[in-house]
């Protein structure tokens, strides 16, 4: 390897230049962005928010996971996965019960005129 500063010849797993005395790798690396842990966080929260978004992003998210190596966004994905499922699963159950409720006050109406 070599230096980024003098252009000289480091050992590979220096830290700092012994020619020019600069730091070659910073002390604690950047940690890169990880897509598919942006869009397993993304669709976590919006399994609460909008069900459909945060089931097509956790979808994705788990899509992408499986192509990396990096396994810190399965469990959000996994968890924003099933919410979403849950929550969609609840607003039907919901929708049927509120109309059918409604069905038969109508038929109690019409049956009064």
């Amino acid at each position: 390897m070599f230096c980024k500063f003098c252009g000289k010849e480091i050992a590979d797993d220096a830290v700092v230049c012994v020619h020019c005395g600069r730091a070659v790798k910073p002390q604690q690396e950047e940690e890169k962005s990880n897509p598919a842990k942006t869009l397993a966080i993304l669709g976590f929260v919006f399994s609460f928010l909008f069900a459909l978004v945060g089931l097509i992003l956790s979808i994705i998210a788990l899509n992408k996971y499986k192509k990396q190596e990096d396994q810190s966004c399965k469990g959000l994905a996994t968890a924003g996965l099933i919410i979403s499922i849950v929550s969609m699963a609840l607003v039907v159950i919901v929708y049927i019960y509120v109309f059918s409720i409604a069905g038969a006050y109508a038929n109690a109406i019409s049956s009064l005129l």
